[in-house]
């Protein structure tokens, strides 16, 4: 089955938090952690279940995202609507 795919995408970010991701928890554990300042009008594509990411809190300026979930359907089945008026 193909994975569920996460976007990450900074609309504004003025400040000092950084995403930050690993491996697994046992990394994390380790302080084994990568990490980067997201730009504002940036992305970060993630596979869901995959690397382990967080944010470090914001204490100074602010950060602006928009997350969104990709998934695909393998059979014929209409997907059934987000809304219903």
């Amino acid at each position: 089955e193909p994975p569920q795919l996460e976007l990450v995408y900074t609309l504004e970010n003025s400040s000092d938090s950084v995403t930050r991701w690993s491996p697994s928890h046992l990394h994390v554990l380790r302080n084994e952690i990568q990490q980067v300042w997201t730009a504002p009008n940036s992305g970060l594509l993630l596979q869901a279940g995959g690397a382990v990411h967080m944010v470090r809190e914001v204490t100074v300026g602010h950060r602006s995202i928009l997350k969104m979930a990709f998934e695909t359907r393998n059979d014929d089945k209409p997907m059934a609507p987000f809304h219903q008026p």
